[in-house]
């Protein structure tokens, strides 16, 4: 028996689609071998960089505050979008996350289960390396993509690295300008709650990320027809009484590294077996 027995099943009846948290690039370097920052070590590397004795800053009372909010991450991005300095902090979450590779083999089992949707919220390129030997569909936060709908799309929900030009999204006019779209990737994983379950996985899912899909989810979804999973080693209070809450919605603690591992186990037998009997023509 596994914790994931549940999630298993659905995913050998129908595809599911798949959310990406910051927990699923924990462990992987960047092209300079250094390890991707997340979370409070994200902010206050920016906090460090940009904003910590900036002579923009004149008012105490202001650096005061900037100083106590160094590891929330939203809160410092709008002190950095205050004072201008957002194309600064771009080509520096550009350099940090870009050449993402992964260092351990369990990252590289994402390409063994056929998707057909996989969101992230992260902007580093590791899912992209990861299917360099796979085709896969990349769709940008601002861009435009042509899927062919044979092989998985990535949805870059908070943008990529790979395209700076069009942004990123952590500060909260970014987040404001991302949920009132009215088109692009956030319509298609709107249109994707509708047809099928999703997994949710992030050892650090950021509070205003999981709150502004949840919200998304329940507007579109008083039916409850599909199931949301979410993995993760810790969950919020608030979160935990809002999936207490839904008869669908199911909250699993484990790492993404302990599904994929668990997910290769147990799927590839019945994956295999499937294509099997689909290549000799048998009933399934």
């Amino acid at each position: 028996m596994s914790k994931f027995d549940q999630v298993f099943k659905s995913m050998q009846t129908s595809p599911p689609n798949l959310l990406l948290g910051a927990g699923f690039s924990l462990g992987a370097i960047n092209e300079d071998g250094k390890s991707l920052p997340y979370g409070g070590e994200l902010s206050e590397s920016l906090y460090e960089n940009f904003l910590k004795g900036s002579p923009l800053i004149t008012d105490t009372d202001i650096e005061d505050d900037i100083a106590s909010k160094k590891k929330w991450l939203p809160d410092i991005c709008d002190y950095l979008e205050a004072y201008r300095l957002q194309n600064e902090r771009n080509e520096y979450l550009t350099k940090v996350f870009s050449g993402a590779h992964a260092t351990d083999s369990w990252h590289k089992l994402i390409v063994s289960y056929p998707w057909n949707y996989i969101f992230t919220l992260n902007i580093d390129d590791l899912v992209e390396h990861l299917y360099e030997d796979h085709a896969l569909n990349v769709w940008e936060y601002t861009g435009q993509v042509r899927i062919n709908e044979s092989v998985p799309t990535l949805v870059k929900l908070h943008g990529s690295v790979s395209h700076p030009e069009n942004g990123y999204v952590f500060s909260s006019s970014e987040y404001n300008r991302f949920s009132n779209a009215t088109n692009g990737p956030l319509r298609e994983f709107a249109e994707q709650f509708l047809r099928k379950d999703l997994i949710l996985i992030g050892t650090q899912f950021d509070e205003q990320d999981l709150s502004l899909i949840i919200d998304l989810y329940e507007q579109l979804f008083s039916g409850e027809k599909n199931n949301l999973y979410f993995i993760s080693p810790i969950v919020g209070p608030k979160l935990k009484a809002r999936i207490g809450n839904h008869d669908n919605w199911s909250f699993i603690l484990g790492t993404a590294e302990e599904f994929f591992t668990e997910m290769n186990q147990a799927l590839n037998v019945v994956l295999d077996l499937k294509q099997l009997l689909i290549e000799c023509e048998l009933p399934i």
